[in-house]
């Protein structure tokens, strides 16, 4: 009886021991959108990562498509914008 109340409470420490690690790392790597952009090479442009092969002008493009974008999905989701027949 006491080998299985010692091997359960070894299994158990063994458990927690596993899952604070875990934890740990999962911690430890966490990045945020623009430290994973910056990782992998690309420009943070506020909104999403852009290659870094991305002129300037090419750059600025996207910055404000991307924000038309996101004004006309607000705009479709608040049913503010009528289809036209």
């Amino acid at each position: 009886m006491k080998r299985v109340i010692k091997e359960i409470f070894i299994l158990a420490t063994f458990s927690l021991v596993i899952i604070l690690a875990t934890v740990l790392a999962n911690k430890a790597v966490a990045t945020t959108p623009q430290e994973t952009c910056d990782i992998k090479g690309g420009i943070w442009t506020k909104t999403y990562c852009a290659p870094p092969d991305m002129n300037d002008e090419e750059i600025t493009y996207a910055q404000h498509y991307t924000i038309l974008k996101e004004i006309e999905m607000r705009e479709v989701k608040n049913g503010i914008v009528q289809v036209e027949n």
